[in-house]
């Protein structure tokens, strides 16, 4: 599982030849990244002095930041396994017409999938930008960088 790799071993899986992990993976690391700055900077809030009025709220956005971040680690290797699919039904066999019908409807079909896992990352990452706005906005301000590069990363 890529999730279960070296930051580095990752990186050089992504650097390397083969299509797996791409931009969809690379996207939820983002994703998860982005999600953990969010709950970081939101920990980094709760019961400090000035931020008294916005604890609950950090509370909930740090909640909703480790959740999303969860789905986007699962996100990883998903998207990984979805393109597999699509490469794998590339391999079906293809001497009969008969082969080939259900070779081409396998190939679709593994495309709309594989077409999905990305698009609902993108959903995920759209929605914690906002969660991430309120954070920056109202989390504690020496980590508002750290808000500025989770919101890059999304």
């Amino acid at each position: 599982m890529l999730v279960d790799l070296k930051v580095t071993d990752f990186l050089n899986k992504v650097a390397g030849s083969d299509p797996v992990p791409g931009g969809g993976s690379v996207a939820a690391l983002n994703g998860a990244i982005a999600s953990a700055l969010a709950a970081m900077v939101a920990g980094l809030t709760i019961g400090k002095k000035g931020y008294e009025d916005t604890g609950e709220i950090m509370k909930h956005i740090q909640t909703l930041a480790l959740t999303q971040k969860t789905g986007f680690v699962v996100d990883i290797d998903r998207d990984s396994e979805a393109y597999n699919k699509v490469f794998d039904c590339f391999k079906l066999p293809k001497s009969t017409d008969e082969e080939k019908k259900i070779r081409s409807a396998a190939i679709q079909e593994a495309t709309k999938f594989a077409a999905l896992v990305p698009m609902q990352v993108a959903r995920n990452a759209y929605e914690l930008m906002g969660i991430i706005a309120d954070v920056a906005k109202m989390g504690n301000r020496n980590a508002v960088t750290d808000a500025c590069v989770a919101m890059i990363s999304a």
